[in-house]
């Protein structure tokens, strides 16, 4: 048996997941409670410890490993959708991170109709293909169909850092993409004195691209407020929120999920 087997061995051994999808909540921004989920897959390794998408993404986003990741990271979504429905919670969504490789290899349509068909998804508009805002560094024919594709699947896919300083925005024309998850840096102008057009200008131009937008890192309550009279749809907390909704809660197991109160 080679190491890399022995590894996989031990780690089934120790009775935990080599592989575990982990849900950060989207709440809607009039309620505060949550409507869909954005997702990491969180990788449990006997010899490196606990790895998240910040220490691997940058590692895998060209590699066949890394699409790899993103459609067992799919098809585990699908398969717990099932787990929400059964414990009487609707979801809007499930967002799932992947890479642009993904969607730029030509074959993203055949991937997704494999994955539904093998998990027999009746509601391919509950699975959000989420990838990150480089998918605008380079748009291409081949990144546009495959938007159209998953339009025509009724799959969903989001783009995220929205407005951020890498973030070529006049480029959703080329890839329309189904909506959008602002930057940080940019959900915190939400009411900003200092620059106080760049957040509406923004707000402006993508209601106009007509996708949905969300926000990522809301701090309190005003700039919750701000969002929704905005028509944001939702919002995902910072670590450091101190509005009325309470300790925010991210990166949590399936169980805790399905446990939680919605909108």
């Amino acid at each position: 048996m080679n190491d890399q087997n022995e590894y996989v061995r031990m780690s089934v051994e120790s009775g935990v997941k080599p592989l575990e999808l982990r849900y950060t909540p989207i709440n809607g921004c009039y309620t505060k409670m949550p409507i869909a989920y954005h997702t990491a897959t969180r990788i449990n390794s006997v010899t490196a410890g606990v790895l998240t998408p910040a220490e691997y993404a940058v590692a895998v986003e060209a590699t066949r490993e890394g699409i790899d990741l993103a459609c067992w990271g799919i098809g585990e979504a699908m398969r717990h959708l099932k787990v929400f429905e059964r414990a009487g919670r609707h979801v809007a969504y499930i967002a799932v991170r992947c890479p642009v490789a993904l969607a730029a290899n030509g074959q993203l349509e055949e991937t997704m109709k494999r994955i539904l068909n093998e998990n027999e998804c009746n509601h391919p508009e509950q699975i959000c293909l989420e990838f990150p805002a480089s998918i605008l560094h380079h748009p291409t024919e081949i990144l546009r169909t495959a938007m159209l594709d998953m339009k025509l699947l009724k799959v969903k896919t989001m783009m995220t850092g929205c407005g951020g300083s890498d973030c070529p925005t006049s480029n959703l024309l080329a890839v329309p993409v189904d909506r959008v998850m602002l930057a940080p840096n940019m959900t915190r102008l939400a009411g900003s004195r200092s620059d106080p057009t760049v957040f509406p200008a923004l707000m402006q131009y993508l209601r106009s691209m007509r996708v949905e937008i969300l926000a990522e890192g809301a701090e309190n309550d005003a700039q919750i407020q701000i969002l929704n009279r905005a028509d944001c749809a939702g919002y995902i907390a910072a670590e450091n929120y101190t509005g009325s909704a309470g300790r925010s809660r991210h990166d949590m197991t399936l169980e805790r999920a399905v446990q939680q109160k919605e909108e």
